[in-house]
């Protein structure tokens, strides 16, 4: 088959695929003896001897930029030979569908390229890379791939012209990505971190401090900090009870650090299906980065007390001492149980350089002034009766170590006991006239102490 047989402009496998494409890449049963001819047909030589396939992997969670690179790729090439296929539909060539998340699992296009002014024929393939015998699991617990495979076939002569086209994926992953400066999951999905600010966490000054110079400064005043001969990047870690807003800090650092640097939050579970190699290729390539490890104890757990070291505390262990590359990242890390965690993680800068400990047993920081902060901030849109101010509140549970969590449902709770006492089936009586008064709260408080000193019993929040 040659060109002169077929000469039709480029099209590439998107959404609904034709089904020679179909069986090209194998979901329609061809054999390989077909699929052979199908690729001698697109590069116009005799048999593949004649050919070479180069190929690269890139993570998964670039998936969206190598969509823009194989998009960029479709407008370079001119025309094509199509083997068996129908003619395209009206408005040919396809393109490579951006908001179709499967989209890339099967892709392939050829044609004639212009690349550095010269001509190349090849074929462009995208598909999922899975080692032989190797399952991957996705966010939401699919079976998936972990990496992306390119491949480009050309005839050999040509064959150093396919790094050009390397060249414009490497382009869009690296220097282009959409996912930089963004706050993400180490999947490539988006998160939005809202608007929280410092005005919306109570948390000792010093947090702040330590915070601002450790993590914000090298990310938002670079040249300042290596001016100073700082040493960075630093790691920071975040520990205590549940609902005491470590993760609302998390979120205020990424809101801080948007568009400077790219926040990248990664799960145990995370890094249990696809390594420490995996995540930091992802915050390498989006530096400056910042990753944020959620229940660190399950990666690094305490050898004293489970009497063996992890391979994933080695891994992790290589790269912040410098024996990986460790690039441009900040690792921020937190945990509710710190006696869990193996304290090698500490033992010298570079590893974990702070720790902000959240600690409700912690009277002089987080005592009476700490808990008037942090009714000041769960009692905004509430009417308190006269008199009674979140001082005088913070004064009436000053000896019980409540979280942030316990004293945002302590609010709730007195908002209960307020609507029981005006009555719950009259709304007009309700809204925006609700006033809570202390002997709702000391009503409250009864109810909620249940819990908080109920040792080993249930979190609230």
């Amino acid at each position: 088959m040659s060109g002169e047989d077929f000469e039709a402009r480029i099209f590439a496998a998107g959404g609904e695929l034709p089904e020679v494409l179909k069986n090209l890449l194998g979901s329609g049963g061809m054999n390989r003896e077909e699929r052979n001819r199908l690729l001698k047909s697109y590069l116009g030589v005799r048999n593949l001897s004649g050919s070479v396939r180069t190929y690269r992997r890139y993570p998964v969670t670039f998936s969206r930029a190598i969509s823009l690179a194989l998009e960029e790729l479709t407008q370079k090439a001119e025309k094509v030979e199509r083997g068996r296929a129908e003619e395209p539909p009206e408005g040919a060539p396809l393109s490579v569908s951006l908001d179709d998340p499967g989209a890339l699992e099967e892709v392939i296009f050829g044609g004639e390229f212009r690349l550095q002014k010269k001509k190349v024929r090849a074929v462009v393939e995208s598909s999922p890379f899975q080692p032989q015998g190797l399952m991957v699991l996705g966010p939401d617990g699919n079976l998936g791939s972990d990496h992306i495979s390119i491949s480009v076939y050309t005839r050999k002569e040509e064959q150093e012209l396919a790094q050009s086209l390397f060249e414009v994926v490497n382009t869009h992953v690296y220097e282009k990505n959409p996912l930089r400066g963004k706050a993400i999951s180490v999947y490539g999905e988006e998160m939005d971190p809202g608007k929280v600010d410092w005005d919306d966490i109570a948390i000792p000054p010093y947090f702040q401090t330590e915070v601002e110079e450790n993590i914000l400064w090298p990310v938002l005043h670079r040249e300042s900090v290596e001016a100073a001969k700082l040493r960075v990047p630093r790691g920071l870690m975040l520990e205590g009870e549940r609902g005491m807003g470590k993760t609302l800090l998390s979120r205020i650092i990424s809101r801080r650090v948007a568009g400077k640097s790219t926040f990248i939050k990664a799960k145990p579970s995370d890094v249990q299906r696809l390594g420490w190699d995996y995540l930091f290729d992802i915050a390498r390539t989006l530096e400056p980065s910042i990753l944020y490890l959620e229940d660190i104890e399950a990666l690094a757990p305490n050898k004293e007390k489970f009497g063996l070291t992890t391979p994933a505390l080695t891994d992790v262990l290589d790269y912040l001492d410098g024996t990986e590359a460790r690039g441009n990242v900040f690792l921020l890390a937190s945990t509710n149980v710190p006696e869990m965690v193996d304290f090698s993680l500490l033992d010298r800068p570079g590893r974990i350089d702070r720790r902000l400990v959240f600690d409700p047993s912690n009277k002089k920081d987080f005592g009476v002034e700490w808990k008037q902060a942090v009714f000041e901030i769960h009692l905004r849109g509430h009417k308190l009766a006269p008199g009674l101010t979140p001082t005088h509140l913070a004064r009436m549970i000053e000896d019980v170590p409540y979280t942030g969590a316990h004293i945002e449902e302590l609010i709730h709770t007195a908002s209960l006991e307020a609507i029981r006492r005006e009555g719950v089936k009259d709304p007009q009586a309700l809204k925006g006239k609700l006033v809570l008064t202390e002997e709702d709260f000391r009503r409250a408080k009864e109810r909620v102490e249940r819990i908080v000193r109920r040792k080993g019993g249930p979190e609230v929040g």
